[in-house]
Parts: structure tokens; sequence; C-alpha cells
């Protein structure tokens, strides 16, 4: 059975950052979800709704933080067991052909009791290639979070080993998740809007 679901994204002071709405086609113990191109989507921002990338780095993280709506452009399925300290993200070109895996690095997921999960991202990304070539994205952000004291120490030296063992080996990596490459959609699964339930809003603050 295809449920809708959502996932959280939470700044670290409980604030909602994101929320990614999806079709869930997995199950309890591996969590698979589509976002169709066109999605509707909650997407961090500044106090002024500019994508906080417009801000210089060292600023990045200063200001005041909020959310603001968004259209998701592109085809992508996620993957996760929810003790992970990371998602990998699958994305596909709109004709449903495989493009790159993306793992982004995030806290263990937690249910939020209205049918989603909740998470903290923590900066940094990794993109690993079709071909299995390894780069780090955003790595430059986790060094300002942190500078900025927006995320702790604590929680990033856990989450590090993590990420440094997939870049490590990242073909190994690859070859023990499930195989979801020629996932292609399901017809009928179009773009989905906000979640209708309104408990994430009292998260905008």
């Amino acid at each position: 059975m295809v449920d809708r679901s959502h996932v959280t994204y939470l700044y670290p002071d409980g604030r909602l950052q994101a929320l990614v709405p999806f079709w869930s086609v997995g199950s309890a113990e591996l969590v698979a979800g589509w976002t169709p191109d066109g999605t509707s989507v909650m997407y961090w921002a500044t106090a002024d709704g500019q994508d906080p990338r417009s801000v210089s780095l060292d600023q990045r993280f200063a200001p005041e933080l909020t959310t603001a709506p968004r259209i998701w452009h592109g085809n992508m399925l996620r993957i996760f067991q929810p003790h992970a300290w990371y998602q990998v993200l699958h994305f596909f070109t709109l004709t449903h052909a495989f493009s790159h895996w993306y793992v982004d690095f995030e806290t263990p997921k937690k249910p939020d009791g209205h049918g989603g999960w909740t998470t903290c991202d923590l900066e940094l990304d990794l993109i690993i290639r079709a071909d299995h070539r390894a780069e780090w994205k955003d790595a430059d952000e986790l060094t300002a979070a942190l500078a900025a004291g927006y995320l702790s120490d604590e929680v990033v030296t856990t989450m590090l080993p993590v990420a440094q063992a997939i870049h490590d080996d990242p073909g190994g990596f690859i070859r023990e998740l499930p195989d979801w490459r020629d996932f292609p959609g399901i017809d009928g699964l179009g773009p989905l809007d906000l979640p209708i339930d309104a408990a994430w809003r009292h998260l905008v603050r």
C-alpha cells in the first residue's frame, strides 16, 4: 500500500527548517519515499524569504533563519533506516533515468506522530556518481555552522566518522544498499501538496 508521508527538518532549536512530502513505497525497516517533480515543499529561508545561500558564508548561519514555501524540481527517491545518521537520495531525470546518489548527513530520524519523520540536517553531504566516484558537498557550510555555534561539536563529532567511512569506500557503501536505480515511479503518484494536517505549522516561528 502506498501512503503519503513526509520528512521534517528542524533547526537545532526545534523550529521548522524544511518539510518534504513523499509517497511512501518502502517498509518500517527501510523507509523509501518518492518525491515527484512539482511537489510543494517548505525550505529554509532568510527572514526576508531569500535562499540562505544568497547570503555570504560567514553570515549564513548568523541571521534569524525561517522557512518558506517552494516547489521541488526533479524526481527524487530517498531511502533511510530511522537509526542512521544519513539518508540516501536517488536523483532521476524527468524521464526517470537514474542520475546519482546524494548522501545527506543528519541526525537519526524520529516519528513525528503524524505519519512522518523528523531530523536535523548537519550540513555535510556526499555526492556519489554512477561510477562510484565520491565528492564532498557543503563542507564549507559545516565549518561555518560550527564556527557560528549553529551546530554542536558533540553532534558533528558523532556524525563525522560515519561520513568519512562512506567517503572512503563509496562503492562498498552503495553495494550494501538495496538497488533502486531502476525505480520508474508509479503511475498516478504525481506531485504532492504540503500535508493537510497543520501540526507542523506550529514549528514555524
